[in-house]
This record gives C-alpha cells, sequence and structure tokens, in this order.
C-alpha cells in the first residue's frame, strides 16, 4: 500500500497517462480502420473482455482495497465508521466485478433496455416501486450523511477530490454511456459516436483514478491528524 503523497501523486499520474494511451490506441486504430473498419478487439473501448475493462476492473478494485486498509484504522465509535468505509469497500468490489461480468448490463436489459432510457417508463407503469425505491434512495444518503461529513472533518481537499472523481465517474457512465446509445440508434456516424465512446470511457477512468487517490491521500494521513483521534458518538455505528 502506498505510504506517502508523493508515492500516491506518482500513481495518479502513472494511471492518468495509462488512460491517455489507451485513448490514442483507440483513436489511432479507429482512424486506421476507417469509417467501415473493425476495431481491434484488444483496445476497443466500446468493448468487453480486454485491455480497458481490465484496467478500469483493476482501478475499481485497488478503491476497495484502500477503502478497507482505511477502515482498518478506525475505531467502531468513529465516524467514518468501520462498517460504513467496508461496505464503500464492497460496494467498489462489486463494480469492479461488474466491469468483467456485466451484471447491469444483464439485470437492465431484462428490464427492457441495457441504459437509462428504462428508468422514466418503468417509474411510469410501476408508480408503487418508484416510490419505494426513492425512499430507500433517500434512507441511504441519511445514513451516509454522518460518515461521509467525517470524511469531510479529516480533509475537505481531500473530499473534494473523492467527490469531483465520483462526479466524473457517474458522468461517464451513466450519462455519457446512455447518450451515445441514444446517439448509435438515432443513426449518427460511426466516426462521432465513437469520438463519444471515448471521452465516455476516458471519464469513465479520470473518475475512478481521482477517487482512488483521493483515498490513497486519506490513507496516508498522519496519525497525529485529529481526525484518528476517537469521536464517541452516542448513534450507533452503520
Amino acid at each position: 500500500m502506498i505510504h506517502s503523497r508523493q508515492q500516491a501523486r506518482k500513481l495518479f499520474l502513472t494511471l492518468i497517462c495509462l488512460e491517455l494511451l489507451l485513448v490514442v490506441f483507440y483513436g489511432t486504430d479507429a482512424w486506421v480502420q476507417g469509417s467501415a473498419g473493425q476495431l481491434h478487439s484488444l483496445i476497443d473501448l466500446d468493448a468487453e473482455g480486454n485491455l480497458p475493462a481490465w484496467f478500469s476492473s483493476f482501478q475499481l478494485a485497488l478503491i476497495a482495497i484502500a477503502f478497507w486498509v482505511l477502515a482498518a484504522r478506525f475505531r467502531a465509535t468513529q465516524r467514518p465508521s468501520r462498517r460504513f468505509l467496508r461496505a464503500c469497500s464492497g460496494f467498489f468490489l462489486l463494480l469492479s466485478i461488474d466491469e468483467t461480468a456485466m451484471f447491469h448490463e444483464r439485470i437492465t436489459e431484462s428490464l427492457g433496455s441495457r441504459y437509462l432510457d428504462w428508468v422514466p417508463v418503468y417509474a411510469g407503469n410501476h408508480p408503487g416501486d418508484a416510490i419505494i425505491c426513492a425512499l430507500i434512495l433517500v434512507a441511504c444518503v441519511a445514513a451516509a450523511f454522518p460518515h461521509l461529513r467525517g470524511l469531510w472533518q479529516m480533509s475537505s481537499r481531500f473530499s473534494l477530490i473523492a467527490a469531483a472523481g465520483a462526479a466524473i465517474y457517474v458522468t461517464g457512465a451513466a450519462v455519457l454511456e446512455s447518450a451515445g446509445y441514444k446517439m448509435l440508434r438515432a443513426g449518427a456516424t460511426l466516426s462521432l459516436y465513437r469520438s463519444e465512446v471515448a471521452v465516455e470511457e476516458f471519464f469513465e477512468m479520470l473518475g475512478a483514478s481521482l477517487i482512488l487517490y483521493a483515498m490513497l491521500l486519506f490513507c496516508c494521513l498522519p496519525k497525529n491528524n485529529r481526525a484518528w483521534r476517537v469521536r464517541a458518538s452516542p448513534r450507533i455505528a452503520l
């Protein structure tokens, strides 16, 4: 595990360089093959089971490990709690597995579409289920808020880096991915679609790199930092 901020910065910059290389390889292959050519499956950002998919899965697994390591440094009475950090670790581990197993694509496809355009239709046809899901989401956010505030108190700068990474990742994984799917169905040119795919995948990789960088910085905080002091709380830890 990383032991200093300098090491974390070097790893972050290395990951960014690798991501740019993957995008350049993809763009170069698309340019060489032309609008009618088949891209090489090993570096196709729009394919599964290849180098970009493995790289993304590896990054998400590293984030899961970073959360787990951070959890080991906390007491049960602190915010964020060990259980919350371990839950975050499990979440990113599932995302890592999903990069190769394609769980969410299979689930959403069974509901009528692989992308987010099924959400309004499903909510309109099942309003009761939509309300229950919304309430569960609000409850999860409310339960997570004290722990997120604890991370903010440890370092607002690191928290902002993580928040920026999460926003960029969601933009790529949800917003741009759905937009690209709509473009393809609307008959957009192949070159335009491939450009969208490059931006979308780069956003996903960059967002994950920022989250990983932030978590490594949290792990590098010195033990005499006020954030490591036990903060007793009357509430039961999550």
